[in-house]
């Protein structure tokens, strides 16, 4: 059984509640037959690191539903506009930041495009 907690840094208590009223405290992975929690690459942990920092600046600044109330297409038009930023980076700690923020709005998509996928499974069961 997955322990949703597993999801979330131990000591944020208010993303674990938001991510359960998003979902109903339902837990569906994407992909089947995956390990619970997978240990990550260092690579890839110290990249979830920077987009987490990145998320956390952000949150300030649009509040408690952050991208779970944007749209998908001007999530797609805010990826859009970092890929063209890329191009402009001058220095490894800003290619470090744009990078970080192109793959939270990967991730941000993929997000809301799960929970409409749990929404729909959800009023099918019904």
């Amino acid at each position: 059984m997955r322990d949703d907690n597993l999801c979330f840094p131990k000591h944020d208590e208010d993303m674990q509640h938001r991510y359960n009223a998003v979902t109903n405290g339902k837990f569906k992975p994407l992909l089947k037959n995956v390990p619970v929690k997978l240990d990550l690459r260092p690579a890839l942990e110290t990249f979830a690191q920077d987009m987490e920092q990145q998320l956390r600046h952000n949150d300030e600044l649009k509040g408690p539903e952050g991208w779970r109330s944007m749209g998908t297409a001007l999530l797609r038009n805010e990826l859009k506009k970092n890929v063209t930023r890329q191009w402009d980076c001058r220095t490894e700690e800003e290619t470090i930041e744009v990078m970080s923020d192109m793959a939270n709005m990967c991730m941000m998509i993929a997000d809301n495009a799960r929970i409409a996928i749990r929404e729909r499974e959800d009023i099918n069961e019904s």
